[in-house]
């Protein structure tokens, strides 16, 4: 693997991390709120403030997201 590819793969890795931390911590915030919420209506009331975040994040995405950080 060269220079190059490492650094970048560290750097997608790192930026992976902080995305999947933001959602996590805004699930958390969601739950407080409206307990029993359903991952799918999270992921519908996520969908504002991810955009505004700049993250793009798809179904399969937030599910691995909510279960590898849980």
């Amino acid at each position: 693997m060269s220079r190059q590819a490492f650094y970048r793969k560290e750097q997608y890795l790192q930026r992976a991390r902080g995305q999947s931390l933001l959602v996590l911590n805004l699930v958390l915030a969601l739950r407080r709120e409206i307990p029993g919420l359903g991952t799918r209506k999270l992921h519908v009331l996520l969908q504002e403030p991810l955009v505004e975040s700049g993250i793009k994040m798809g179904w399969t995405n937030y599910i691995n997201s909510c279960t590898s950080m849980a």
